[in-house]
């Protein structure tokens, strides 16, 4: 037993001696699965991700592994950085750079780079981010990294942002508009939430809110949790510069909760310039200066010129002895070579040392592994766990689908009463804030003459996805109450009724809920067709010629006007095509340039397809919307109804 032991710790050494150890190999492996582990978790979950890292540091230094080490210490200085212990995380990072720097890890390096770029901006120091970014895009485009390159870039317009280099912005963007093609959504956020401030920096408010908002699902949906801080107040900054002031102090207070709950103090910063804005311009000027007193006090905690120095010393320092830690280096290799020969001359004594420390090491290494495994178990069970809530929310939301589709109008009911129709519906998530509307009733006229009415309405509520699917279930309600409980006839009354209603439920705090839509009467017995307008116009083409019908500039809901909806009249040949629609097709990005589909292109669009059957109306404008977008996001519902008269 004894001889065998010893040719096994014997082959152990030489293999250890000759470049290969299998237990170390394995504490590598075990530190690159942690490093992997923390990165992946990082934005759903930080301080797991903190923690996890330290794992890896601790692996790393047991097994002296320099590049694991790196690595770990620039996980630890990311989450320093989130954190804003700004002086800690230039300590790190300037450890992991000095590692780097000595094996030429070019990637490690590009990594260290983009977060000094951040670091820098959080220093306001903008020329120094510029200055570490644009070296990041460098070695990144060096080794070929694209999602390196994606991220320094993203980084880049943050910078340009500040300087107000529209040009350069410009560039960029187009630049990310190439690369992000078929990315992940985390990728896509930030190029969202950038662009979305470059609409901004050019006043186009309304494109920028169109971002914002596909920005904010993506990290809701992706548990993003400093980005949606993030975007939550850029969205409440969005709505102050359109002077939606209750809308921003609202947001604004949700994205102090989100920063609060989860200590991030750069977030909150943010958040709290922008309520002391807010409140300035609302006249609330004792909310503004709590919130500025608030404000001063954690921004002084994370910044001062104490810091500032420091921090600034730290990377002269770094500079001056990168030279010194080459030379050091050199005479470690000379050292390792020396101690190699004498190995040769002492290999008895060795393999005597070699037992102890194999055994050791296996002893470790079973440990760490076990230790591993029941985190790996933890973990399995924790993603297990979320992926079942997940399951009952969708499957929550696919049960409302059904009971929205159930309510929405029978597009066979539709066709008893209007012969030749299509409909092009789609949703942009499982639910829709849009929907259409029918109804038939018999009744008596003013002068007592005896008549058969149909109804359809097709609307846009305010909001998508569930909040605009339960604004829709409660609008159908209304038009259901009006016309058959309440027997309203005209079409502008039963808009009015329906108003009313909305505001005495919905706006007791001057929420803007709603729609906007047209409702069409056709009187089955006399022709006759009049219908009112919510700031959606009808559409109706006649002899090749395409008219936009009248509307009023108001919407069914709570707004600037309050005047009685508008009774109108189509006068109309028969052969004639109307077209109801919502704004989702004319605001879809994509073509080659990423710019909106508009109302203008949407109109051509039905001209040259009018006089087609119209189930090939209907395929023309589906094919059309899905290679517009391509691979962009539908931002919108969408909702077409064509009536041949």
């Amino acid at each position: 037993m004894l001889r065998f032991a010893v040719k096994f710790f014997a082959l152990v050494w030489l293999l250890c001696f000759c470049g290969y150890c299998p237990p170390i190999q394995a504490q590598t492996k075990a530190c690159e699965t942690l490093i992997e582990k923390a990165n992946s978790i990082y934005s759903s979950n930080p301080d797991s991700s903190f923690a996890i890292s330290q794992q890896a540091l601790q692996c790393a230094t047991a097994n002296n592994d320099s590049l694991q080490l790196a690595n770990a210490l620039a996980q630890i200085g990311r989450y320093q950085l989130l954190k804003s212990n700004l002086h800690e995380s230039e300590t790190s990072l300037n450890k992991a750079l000095t590692i780097f720097n000595r094996f030429n890890e070019k990637k490690g390096i590009a990594y260290v780079y983009k977060l000094k770029a951040i670091l820098q901006g959080r220093l306001h120091n903008n020329k120094g981010a510029i200055e570490f970014a644009e070296q990041a895009v460098a070695l990144y485009e060096e080794t070929k990294s694209e999602d390196g390159i994606i991220a320094s870039l993203l980084n880049l317009t943050n910078y340009y942002l500040d300087e107000k280099d529209t040009n350069k912005l410009r560039i960029t963007f187009e630049r990310l508009e190439q690369l992000l093609k078929n990315k992940p959504p985390n990728n896509q956020y930030y190029y969202y939430q950038n662009k979305s401030k470059y609409w901004m920096l050019l006043q186009r408010y309304s494109l920028a809110d169109k971002m914002l908002r596909v920005a904010y699902t993506i990290a809701s949906n992706e548990n993003m949790i400093d980005s949606k801080a993030t975007i939550t107040m850029i969205r409440g900054r969005n709505y102050r510069y359109m002077n939606k002031l209750p809308e921003s102090e609202k947001i604004l207070l949700e994205s102090e909760t989100i920063c609060k709950a989860n200590q991030l103090n750069h977030e909150l910063v943010e958040t709290y310039t922008e309520l002391v804005e807010t409140y300035k311009q609302m006249g609330n000027y004792k909310a503004a200066l709590t919130y500025f007193d608030t404000l001063t006090k954690i921004n002084n905690s994370i910044i001062n010129l104490e810091k500032v120095n420091e921090i600034a010393q730290l990377e002269k320092k770094l500079l001056e002895t990168e030279k010194q830690k080459e030379i050091d280096f050199e005479k470690e290799k000379t050292s390792a070579a020396l101690g190699k020969n004498k190995k040769l001359l002492t290999s008895l004594l060795l393999i005597t040392i070699l037992l102890v420390i194999s055994v050791y090491l296996f002893i470790r290494t079973r440990k760490l592994k076990n230790n591993i495994h029941e985190k790996s178990v933890l973990i399995e069970q924790k993603a297990a766990e979320l992926a079942s809530r997940q399951k009952e929310i969708v499957d929550s939301i696919n049960y409302a689908k059904k009971i929205q589709y159930a309510l929405l109008a029978n597009r066979q009911f539709i066709a008893e009463h209007l012969k030749d129709n299509f409909i092009f519906f789609k949703p942009k998530a499982i639910v829709s804030g849009d929907f259409y509307w029918a109804a038939s009733v018999n009744a008596i006229n003013e002068n007592g003459t005896a008549q058969e009415l149909f109804y359809l309405a097709v609307c846009d509520s305010t909001g998508h996805g569930v909040p605009g699917a339960f604004m829709s279930l409660l609008s159908i309600g209304f038009l259901s109450e009006a016309v058959n409980e309440k027997h309203l006839q005209k079409p502008n009354e039963i808009f009015d009724y329906v108003r009313q209603r909305i505001i005495s439920s919905m706006s007791a705090e001057d929420q803007k809920d709603g729609f906007d839509g047209v409702l069409i009467c056709v009187n089955k017995i006399s022709g006759e067709l009049t219908y009112a307008a919510a700031n959606n116009q009808p559409v109706l083409i006649e002899n090749n010629e395409l008219t936009e019908l009248g509307a009023d500039k108001m919407p069914v809901g709570l707004g600037e006007r309050k005047e009685h909806f508008t009774l109108r009249h189509i006068n109309a040949k028969p052969g004639s095509m109307l077209y109801l629609y919502t704004d989702g097709f004319a605001d879809q990005f994509g073509g080659p340039k990423g710019k909106k589909f508009k109302y203008k292109q949407l109109n051509e669009l039905l001209i040259k397809h009018h006089i087609k059957p119209l189930n090939e109306q209907q395929n023309s404008l589906s094919e059309t919307f899905e290679n517009w977008k391509g691979d962009l996001e539908q931002v919108d519902d969408v909702c077409v109804i064509g009536i041949k008269i």
